[in-house]
Protein backbone atom coordinates (compact mmCIF):
# COMPACT_ATOMS: atom_id res chain seq x y z
CA UNK A 1 0.00 0.00 0.00
CA UNK A 2 1.33 3.21 -0.83
CA UNK A 3 1.51 5.98 1.84
CA UNK A 4 1.09 9.42 0.68
CA UNK A 5 4.07 11.90 2.00
CA UNK A 6 3.09 14.21 4.66
CA UNK A 7 2.91 17.82 3.90
CA UNK A 8 5.72 19.69 4.68
CA UNK A 9 4.56 21.69 7.37
CA UNK A 10 7.56 24.01 7.38
CA UNK A 11 7.08 25.08 4.04
CA UNK A 12 3.44 25.67 4.67
CA UNK A 13 4.15 28.19 7.56
CA UNK A 14 6.38 29.82 5.56
CA UNK A 15 4.66 31.05 2.61
CA UNK A 16 1.86 31.56 5.42
CA UNK A 17 4.35 34.11 6.98
CA UNK A 18 5.45 35.49 3.41
CA UNK A 19 1.55 36.54 2.37
CA UNK A 20 1.04 37.78 5.83
CA UNK A 21 4.19 39.91 5.71
CA UNK A 22 3.14 41.25 1.59
CA UNK A 23 -0.38 41.90 3.18
CA UNK A 24 1.42 44.17 6.02
CA UNK A 25 3.60 45.32 3.43
CA UNK A 26 0.73 46.16 0.95
CA UNK A 27 -1.11 48.35 3.61
CA UNK A 28 1.57 50.01 5.07
CA UNK A 29 2.03 51.04 1.13
CA UNK A 30 -1.45 52.31 1.24
CA UNK A 31 -1.57 54.28 4.76
CA UNK A 32 1.45 55.60 3.52
CA UNK A 33 0.37 56.98 0.08
CA UNK A 34 2.44 54.63 -2.27
CA UNK A 35 -0.50 52.64 -3.28
CA UNK A 36 -4.10 53.07 -4.00
CA UNK A 37 -6.91 50.83 -3.01
CA UNK A 38 -9.93 51.74 -5.74
CA UNK A 39 -13.47 53.54 -4.42
CA UNK A 40 -16.42 53.92 -5.72
CA UNK A 41 -15.65 56.76 -7.71
CA UNK A 42 -12.66 55.01 -9.48
CA UNK A 43 -14.91 52.18 -10.31
CA UNK A 44 -17.68 54.45 -11.59
CA UNK A 45 -15.02 55.65 -14.42
CA UNK A 46 -14.60 52.07 -15.24
CA UNK A 47 -16.09 50.99 -18.69
CA UNK A 48 -19.06 49.12 -17.99
CA UNK A 49 -19.22 50.73 -14.58
CA UNK A 50 -20.50 53.72 -15.29
CA UNK A 51 -24.29 54.38 -17.05
CA UNK A 52 -24.23 53.26 -20.55
CA UNK A 53 -25.08 55.73 -23.30
CA UNK A 54 -27.67 53.69 -24.57
CA UNK A 55 -29.87 54.00 -21.21
CA UNK A 56 -28.94 57.81 -21.15
CA UNK A 57 -31.24 59.99 -23.47
CA UNK A 58 -29.21 62.55 -26.00
CA UNK A 59 -30.26 65.69 -27.99
CA UNK A 60 -28.42 67.62 -30.76
CA UNK A 61 -28.16 71.16 -29.62
CA UNK A 62 -27.56 73.40 -33.16
CA UNK A 63 -26.37 76.00 -30.74
CA UNK A 64 -23.24 74.28 -30.09
CA UNK A 65 -23.29 72.00 -33.05
CA UNK A 66 -23.13 68.74 -30.68
CA UNK A 67 -24.43 66.48 -28.80
CA UNK A 68 -25.54 67.20 -25.23
CA UNK A 69 -26.84 64.61 -22.31
CA UNK A 70 -30.44 65.24 -21.06
CA UNK A 71 -30.51 66.31 -17.66
CA UNK A 72 -32.50 68.92 -15.65
CA UNK A 73 -31.43 71.66 -17.27
CA UNK A 74 -30.96 71.00 -21.06
CA UNK A 75 -29.00 73.65 -22.12
CA UNK A 76 -26.75 73.13 -19.25
CA UNK A 77 -25.80 69.30 -20.05
CA UNK A 78 -22.45 68.52 -20.91
CA UNK A 79 -21.56 67.64 -24.91
CA UNK A 80 -20.77 64.36 -25.55
CA UNK A 81 -17.26 64.26 -26.05
CA UNK A 82 -14.83 61.30 -27.54
CA UNK A 83 -11.69 59.83 -25.61
CA UNK A 84 -9.56 63.01 -27.33
CA UNK A 85 -12.25 65.25 -26.05
CA UNK A 86 -13.79 66.34 -29.39
CA UNK A 87 -17.22 67.12 -29.60
CA UNK A 88 -19.73 64.55 -30.59
CA UNK A 89 -21.35 66.10 -33.86
CA UNK A 90 -22.40 63.60 -36.01
CA UNK A 91 -25.27 60.81 -36.00
CA UNK A 92 -22.17 58.38 -36.88
CA UNK A 93 -19.99 59.50 -34.33
CA UNK A 94 -22.90 59.18 -31.80
CA UNK A 95 -23.22 55.48 -33.03
CA UNK A 96 -19.76 54.64 -32.70
CA UNK A 97 -19.56 56.09 -29.00
CA UNK A 98 -22.31 54.06 -27.91
CA UNK A 99 -20.99 51.04 -29.96
CA UNK A 100 -18.02 51.33 -27.98
CA UNK A 101 -20.24 51.94 -24.97
CA UNK A 102 -22.17 48.71 -25.15
CA UNK A 103 -19.27 46.42 -26.10
CA UNK A 104 -17.47 47.95 -22.72
CA UNK A 105 -20.91 46.69 -20.66
CA UNK A 106 -19.60 44.07 -18.16
CA UNK A 107 -21.97 41.77 -16.01
CA UNK A 108 -24.12 42.10 -13.27
CA UNK A 109 -22.19 39.93 -10.70
CA UNK A 110 -18.89 40.97 -11.79
CA UNK A 111 -20.17 45.01 -10.74
CA UNK A 112 -21.49 43.68 -7.59
CA UNK A 113 -18.48 41.58 -6.52
CA UNK A 114 -16.59 44.52 -7.29
CA UNK A 115 -18.71 47.27 -5.23
CA UNK A 116 -18.89 44.38 -2.20
CA UNK A 117 -14.74 44.46 -2.48
CA UNK A 118 -14.33 47.91 -2.01
CA UNK A 119 -17.03 48.33 0.60
CA UNK A 120 -14.48 46.53 2.34
CA UNK A 121 -11.67 48.63 1.34
CA UNK A 122 -13.45 51.74 2.42
CA UNK A 123 -12.25 51.65 6.07
CA UNK A 124 -8.59 51.29 5.13
CA UNK A 125 -9.10 53.94 2.16
CA UNK A 126 -11.01 56.21 5.14
CA UNK A 127 -7.95 55.90 7.29
CA UNK A 128 -5.32 56.62 4.20
CA UNK A 129 -7.39 59.87 2.78
CA UNK A 130 -7.09 61.05 6.91
CA UNK A 131 -3.17 60.52 6.40
CA UNK A 132 -2.79 62.32 3.48
CA UNK A 133 -5.48 64.97 3.87
CA UNK A 134 -4.58 66.57 7.29
CA UNK A 135 -1.24 67.65 7.31
CA UNK A 136 -2.25 69.37 3.71
CA UNK A 137 -4.91 71.25 5.78
CA UNK A 138 -3.72 74.69 5.34
CA UNK A 139 -2.59 74.08 1.57
CA UNK A 140 -6.30 73.51 0.87
CA UNK A 141 -6.79 76.85 2.75
CA UNK A 142 -4.30 78.37 0.16
CA UNK A 143 -5.19 76.28 -3.19
CA UNK A 144 -8.55 78.85 -3.66
CA UNK A 145 -6.27 81.87 -3.45
CA UNK A 146 -3.54 80.48 -6.06
CA UNK A 147 -6.99 78.63 -8.42
CA UNK A 148 -8.22 82.20 -8.26
CA UNK A 149 -4.87 84.09 -9.25
CA UNK A 150 -3.98 82.06 -12.19
CA UNK A 151 -7.73 82.69 -13.44
CA UNK A 152 -7.27 85.89 -13.39
CA UNK A 153 -3.74 85.65 -14.98
CA UNK A 154 -5.82 83.80 -17.97
CA UNK A 155 -8.36 86.40 -18.23
CA UNK A 156 -5.29 89.23 -18.26
CA UNK A 157 -3.76 87.05 -21.10
CA UNK A 158 -6.65 86.43 -23.35
CA UNK A 159 -7.73 90.32 -23.11
CA UNK A 160 -4.05 91.41 -23.85
CA UNK A 161 -4.03 89.01 -26.62
CA UNK A 162 -7.74 91.11 -27.31
CA UNK A 163 -6.14 94.44 -27.27
CA UNK A 164 -3.00 93.75 -29.30
CA UNK A 165 -5.17 92.24 -31.87
CA UNK A 166 -7.61 95.54 -32.16
CA UNK A 167 -4.40 97.63 -32.20
CA UNK A 168 -3.23 95.18 -35.50
CA UNK A 169 -0.07 93.49 -33.67
CA UNK A 170 -1.09 89.84 -34.29
CA UNK A 171 2.09 88.51 -33.55
CA UNK A 172 1.66 90.02 -29.82
CA UNK A 173 -1.60 88.64 -29.78
CA UNK A 174 -1.39 85.24 -30.69
CA UNK A 175 1.84 85.38 -27.88
CA UNK A 176 -0.65 86.08 -24.99
CA UNK A 177 -3.10 83.53 -26.36
CA UNK A 178 -0.66 80.28 -27.01
CA UNK A 179 0.46 81.52 -23.30
CA UNK A 180 -2.96 81.21 -21.89
CA UNK A 181 -3.92 78.24 -23.68
CA UNK A 182 -0.96 76.20 -22.66
CA UNK A 183 -1.57 77.43 -18.91
CA UNK A 184 -5.28 75.95 -18.96
CA UNK A 185 -5.12 72.93 -21.62
CA UNK A 186 -8.64 73.00 -21.65
CA UNK A 187 -9.35 76.45 -22.45
CA UNK A 188 -9.84 75.45 -25.62
CA UNK A 189 -13.34 73.54 -24.92
CA UNK A 190 -15.04 76.61 -23.29
CA UNK A 191 -13.63 79.95 -25.01
CA UNK A 192 -13.04 81.62 -28.03
CA UNK A 193 -9.54 81.92 -27.83
CA UNK A 194 -9.08 79.51 -31.10
CA UNK A 195 -11.48 81.86 -33.05
CA UNK A 196 -9.30 85.08 -32.29
CA UNK A 197 -6.19 82.98 -32.99
CA UNK A 198 -7.64 82.22 -36.38
CA UNK A 199 -8.64 86.07 -36.94
CA UNK A 200 -4.99 86.81 -36.00
CA UNK A 201 -3.55 83.86 -38.39
CA UNK A 202 -6.01 85.13 -40.93
CA UNK A 203 -4.76 88.68 -40.77
CA UNK A 204 -1.28 87.20 -40.85
CA UNK A 205 -1.20 85.73 -43.94
CA UNK A 206 -1.10 82.17 -42.28
CA UNK A 207 -4.18 80.56 -44.23
CA UNK A 208 -3.56 77.21 -43.57
CA UNK A 209 -2.61 77.82 -39.76
CA UNK A 210 -5.69 79.56 -39.54
CA UNK A 211 -8.09 76.71 -40.93
CA UNK A 212 -6.81 75.02 -38.09
CA UNK A 213 -7.50 77.03 -35.33
CA UNK A 214 -11.00 77.90 -37.01
CA UNK A 215 -11.92 74.16 -37.59
CA UNK A 216 -10.40 73.58 -33.48
CA UNK A 217 -12.92 76.07 -32.47
CA UNK A 218 -15.82 73.89 -34.44
CA UNK A 219 -14.96 70.94 -32.90
CA UNK A 220 -14.40 71.58 -29.28
CA UNK A 221 -15.12 74.52 -27.89
CA UNK A 222 -18.77 75.02 -26.52
CA UNK A 223 -18.83 78.13 -24.53
CA UNK A 224 -17.30 81.81 -25.66
CA UNK A 225 -16.80 82.46 -22.45
CA UNK A 226 -15.15 80.36 -19.47
CA UNK A 227 -17.17 80.99 -16.21
CA UNK A 228 -14.38 82.39 -14.05
CA UNK A 229 -13.71 84.99 -17.07
CA UNK A 230 -15.65 88.32 -15.03
CA UNK A 231 -14.49 90.94 -17.44
CA UNK A 232 -16.90 90.98 -20.78
CA UNK A 233 -16.25 92.58 -24.52
CA UNK A 234 -19.47 94.61 -24.85
CA UNK A 235 -19.11 94.18 -28.53
CA UNK A 236 -18.46 90.07 -28.60
CA UNK A 237 -20.36 87.42 -30.30
CA UNK A 238 -23.12 84.83 -29.16
CA UNK A 239 -21.18 81.10 -30.00
CA UNK A 240 -23.52 80.66 -33.16
CA UNK A 241 -22.63 84.15 -34.23
CA UNK A 242 -18.63 83.44 -34.07
CA UNK A 243 -19.55 79.85 -35.50
CA UNK A 244 -21.25 81.37 -38.67
CA UNK A 245 -18.93 83.69 -38.74
CA UNK A 246 -16.44 80.77 -38.74
CA UNK A 247 -18.15 79.18 -41.53
CA UNK A 248 -18.19 82.06 -43.81
CA UNK A 249 -14.58 82.46 -43.49
CA UNK A 250 -13.28 79.25 -44.13
CA UNK A 251 -14.66 79.19 -47.70
CA UNK A 252 -11.90 82.01 -48.42
CA UNK A 253 -9.13 80.06 -46.05
CA UNK A 254 -7.42 76.99 -47.96
CA UNK A 255 -8.08 74.13 -46.21
CA UNK A 256 -4.65 72.71 -44.02
CA UNK A 257 -2.57 70.08 -45.81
Amino acid sequence: MTTLPEPNSSESDRKVKVRAALAQVGLVLVLAGCADLPTFSDLNRLPGFSRSLVKMETHYDPTILGYRTKGEDVSGSPALRSVTGKKIQTEQELDRLIAASEQAVIGSGTKYTAYGLVGLYAPINLVDTLVAVLPNVPLYFASSTLNEAHQTALEAAYLSGREHFDRGEFREALADWDSAKAAASNLHFYSDVDYWRGRALEASGKSSEAFIAYRTFLSYSESTRPPYFKQQVTSDMTWAEVASDIKKRLHGVPAAP
